[in-house]
């Protein structure tokens, strides 16, 4: 059996409900882990939360109406999937394995969740629109725009997820093949490997949306990828990390510095990327379709509509008018907050916004236009070399305390050369008054 951080996890393993407020009814978990190998991450947290994940995989529709019957009759498929990313991202594999070993679930189970996007893709065919992406977003950036640095995140999925997502700090003690960032931040579903939704580490802070394209093929797995973003340590890296090569699907980052000072937007397709900055005084939103590559794709309606939905609104003024338009209800059929009503299937189960100005992280777990975050964090400190504008001030501190120490030191060698002359020539002057004298 695999050695496990036992004391670690006794130690530092943390699990309690934030108390829900402002017309919230659903509680937030969060979940912080302390952890050394990837695969003592998967069992702590599987344990954990062992119960409600056993729960949870006996009655996901989608896993045991759709994911497992596929599976039955593309055991070949399957296997493919799990041998590439198996071998592309051996870390993220073993944290699965340790998850469904901590929660006593199938491990096969874990593995068709982490595919699900794929496996979706692949039964497009025959599904609605609607029913091709299962986790779907609404997101918004804005750099330096009416006072606005900001990115903001509807997470938005089926109702399972009311009571089946929580928040989740991990510190990796790990010693990785590659560098990597050794705590992370995430907005987590149960049973699923880290990373796909929102998530944030000492560095960089992103947020995802699945998209639609209608052709896969077996490579690099959406949720592998993502839970890789999440070890970035800088910008650059994380944009590398989230543009492989042999990607099976697509999806779009949206990506940011942790001053704020750098957000990007990357569509990624198997067929490649293309990524946009997000320039002072603009502002980017995205939703569950490509916009600048061209792709074969089948977005649903609720796509479509919140599209329109946010063409008409405009760019929002200040942060309290962007929370009116992520929890905006005007569209009765499809509106951007959804509350699962048809002809809609998902709901909005959490909105989560990164303000670079006030260096908070804020959680709605109700409409964040009428309430108020059920939860607000601080964003990570800034890694030291967030702070290059202040290099050139920092370099006149030294250059000018250099100059300092060694003006001091060559004045006092003046002022002790000059006493020892002194003395000396006293010393000489009392010497010969005392031979005249004799």
């Amino acid at each position: 059996m695999r050695s496990r951080t036992a004391a670690v996890f006794l130690a530092a393993s943390v699990f309690f409900s934030v108390a829900a407020v402002s017309g919230s009814s659903l509680p937030l978990q969060t979940v912080a882990i302390v952890a050394g190998e990837p695969y003592d991450l998967g069992y702590q947290l599987g344990e954990i939360l062992s119960d409600r994940m056993r729960d949870f995989v006996s009655t996901y529709s989608p896993l045991v109406d759709v994911l497992y019957p596929w599976y039955t009759n593309n055991s070949a498929t399957y296997d493919s999937f799990v041998q590439f990313n198996n071998d592309a991202y051996p870390e993220v594999y073993q944290e699965i394995v340790g998850l469904a070993d901590g929660a006593s679930v199938s491990l096969v189970d874990l593995l068709l969740l982490a595919l699900e996007p794929e496996i979706m893709a692949i039964l497009c065919a025959t599904l609605s629109p609607d029913q091709c992406v299962r986790q779907q977003s609404t997101d918004f950036m804005a750099m330096e725009m009416n006072d606005i640095s900001i990115m903001a995140h509807n997470d938005d999925a089926d109702s399972a997820y009311f009571h089946g997502h929580f928040l989740f700090h991990a510190s990796q003690t790990w010693q990785p093949t590659a560098l990597a960032a050794d705590r992370f931040n995430s907005l987590t579903y149960l049973g699923h490997v880290s990373g796909f939704s929102v998530g944030w580490n000492d560095y960089i802070v992103y947020t995802v949306n699945s998209l639609p394209p209608t052709d896969v093929t077996v490579g690099r797995a959406f949720y592998f990828i993502t839970r890789d973003v999440l070890n970035s340590i800088s910008l650059d890296d994380a944009i590398l990390r989230a543009t492989p090569d042999n990607v099976a699907l697509g999806y779009s980052i949206n990506i940011a510095d942790l001053m704020g000072n750098k957000m990007v937007n990357i569509e990624v397709h198997s067929s490649g990327s293309d990524m946009v900055e997000v320039k002072d005084n603009t502002y980017l939103e995205r939703v569950n379709q490509y916009v600048r590559m061209s792709v074969n794709q089948k977005p649903g309606n609720s796509t479509l509509h919140r599209a329109a939905t946010l063409d008409a609104y405009g760019s929002p003024l200040n942060v309290d008018s962007l929370l009116g338009l992520l929890g905006d209800t005007s569209d009765p059929d499809y509106p951007i907050f959804r509350n699962g009503n048809a002809p809609d299937t998902l709901f909005t189960i959490s909105t989560v916004t990164f303000d670079f100005k006030s260096r908070a992280i804020s959680v709605y777990h109700a409409n964040p236009a009428l309430n108020e975050p059920l939860q607000i964090m601080s964003l990570p400190p800034l890694p030291i070399e967030t702070y290059d504008e202040f290099r050139w001030l920092f370099l006149l501190v030294v250059i000018l305390g250099s100059a300092f120490c060694v003006g001091f030191f060559v004045l006092l060698a003046l002022y002790l050369h000059l006493r020892i002359r002194a003395g000396y020539a006293n010393m000489k002057q009392n010497t010969e008054l005392s031979e005249k004298t004799s």
